[in-house]
């Protein structure tokens, strides 16, 4: 790669020296100097304004806390996350009073200048310590792409440069340290997704930590055929079985709806005789998030708490009749950004698009399979969704002696003008268009397991997030349209599938 990023190792350990460093110094005075505030010249200055751009730019750690991030001298360690008005209020009233011997400033004006002493006015406030350059550029440029051949010196130059420390007083140089000569921990391949930064820095009032994604525990009462009905999933595979009409299906639309907060299609309605219904789950693959949700026969919805919707992991739900719904966190804090379709965030396709594609207002939301399929072929040294799809048709194949392969694509005049991508059959090539029933039910399934996984892994890379390593997949009727053998042999297939898969997520099926 021709970029690194600076490590949650190293960002944590500049964290200590900066936690001895007065907030000014980081944050005041970095909006005087980027500004060019003159020395002994009073001129009109917008302090609010230039202030709130800092802020913002290198204090609002993530876009769901309207606050900022304070890392330096607090006289409460607990209490580093400030409000949004922080700019004009705290520290104004730092720099009016604490500072105001460094400026030229008269009061209820926006007049401002430096005073011709103000370098050696600010080396008294330091107290002899003077200012850890590298500390301070690596907070400020935490998520910012760096240069490979980056050191820590180009990295403090590049802070003095932006920040024009010494072009009006060199002496103003010396209230800075010079930079190491070494990284405290080597730089990394990827951004620090803001979960982990949270996780290191403490989450903001009322940001709860993410949850890792996974059904733990369903109790119902007073809905659906079963006056109490409680289920304990295991953490990786299960299979649910029964007669028809027993509610197999409500099952699963319970725990897409215990996972996800949004229902696939029609929410579930309690029982007409009971007046008090409840949904009680348990979510959480590390530490566990238990959850209530009452229905509100006014409303005739359920209701249930914000914080369960802070979830991190994807859901994927196979329909009977060859449709899909795909909750994807990251998609659902974009909208309506993004020109999704369904119930807040949620992706509903429907059989033809998944294998046709879906657009919404003007914009193409998934190619589908035959597209995809086409384009991973032709790309496939350099692609690698072409190896994870055809590591999961062969996995999901009825025997591996003869696994599902696909040929090269062709043109096929009655199916249109596009190529179309084709089964290596011993007779010769199908197009995927003429495969039978069963076939195309694991064609669906493979494609849509790669799709998610890549459309997680591209938001989050656009987003600066961190992919989604949890994946909960519900299937009804896995046993549609196969053959009773194939029937036999899916379950260890999907077993397969889950080891293949590992390198983008921990699955629950």
């Amino acid at each position: 790669m021709s970029a690194v990023f600076i490590s949650l190792e190293q960002i944590e350990k500049s964290l200590i020296a900066l936690a001895e460093v007065h907030p000014f110094f980081g944050t005041a005075f970095l909006a005087f100097k980027q500004s060019a505030l003159p020395i002994g010249n009073e001129v009109s200055f917008n302090f609010s304004q230039r202030v709130e751009t800092v802020l913002q730019r290198h204090y609002r750690v993530t876009p769901e806390y309207e606050g900022f991030y304070n890392p330096f001298v607090t006289s409460s360690p607990a209490k580093r996350w400030t409000s949004a008005r922080y700019g004009s209020t705290t520290l104004q009233r730092i720099v009016a009073d604490t500072f105001a011997d460094a400026f030229l400033h008269e009061k209820r004006t926006s007049n401002w200048a430096w005073d011709s002493d103000y370098v050696n006015v600010l080396s008294k406030h330091l107290a002899k310590k003077r200012i850890p350059t590298f500390d301070l550029a690596v907070w400020l440029y935490r998520d910012a792409e760096l240069p490979k051949t980056f050191t820590p010196a180009g990295l403090c130059s590049q802070f003095i440069s932006e920040f024009r420390i010494g072009q009006d007083d060199a002496t103003e140089a010396e209230l800075f340290e010079e930079a190491p000569n070494h990284w405290g921990a080597p730089p990394q391949d990827v951004p620090v997704p803001v979960e982990d930064l949270l996780n290191s820095l403490g989450h903001p009032p009322g940001l709860s930590p993410a949850i890792d994604l996974s059904l733990r525990r369903l109790r119902v009462k007073d809905v659906g055929p079963a006056g109490t009905f409680d289920y304990e999933p295991a953490p990786r595979l299960n299979v649910i079985t029964g007669d028809n009409s027993l509610g197999k299906t409500f099952v699963l639309d319970l725990a897409y709806w215990a996972l996800t907060g949004t229902w696939s299609t029609i929410p579930a309605t309690p029982q007409e005789t009971h007046s008090q219904p409840s949904i009680e789950y348990e979510l959480g693959a590390t530490t566990v998030h238990s959850g209530r949700a009452r229905y509100d026969w006014l409303k005739q919805s359920w209701t249930r708490s914000e914080e369960d919707r802070n979830s991190r992991g994807l859901v994927i739900y196979a329909r009977f009749d060859g449709s899909f719904t795909v909750w994807d966190p990251i998609r659902s804090e974009l909208e309506p950004s993004l020109p999704i379709t369904g119930e807040e965030g949620a992706l509903h396709l429907l059989s033809s698009d998944v294998w046709r594609g879906l657009k919404r207002k003007g914009q193409i939301i998934c190619d589908g399979l035959l597209a995809d399929c086409v384009r991973w072929m032709v790309d496939r040294r350099a692609d690698e969704r072409f190896d994870m799809f055809t590591s999961c048709l062969r996995a999901l194949s009825p025997t591996q002696e003869s696994p599902i392969a696909l040929a090269a694509p062709k043109q096929i005049a009655t199916l249109g003008a596009r190529e179309s991508p084709c089964l290596s059959m011993p007779y010769g090539p199908v197009p995927l268009q003429l495969a039978s029933a069963g076939i195309r039910r694991i064609l669906s399934l493979a494609y849509m397991l790669v799709w998610t996984a890549f459309e997680n892994k591209n938001l989050a890379a656009q987003t600066r997030t961190r992919p989604h390593r949890r994946i909960v997949i519900l299937i009804d009727e896995l046993e549609a349209h196969l053959h009773p053998r194939w029937q036999r042999t899916i379950i260890p297939g999907l077993i397969e599938v889950i080891n293949s898969l590992t390198e983008f997520a921990d699955v629950q099926f």
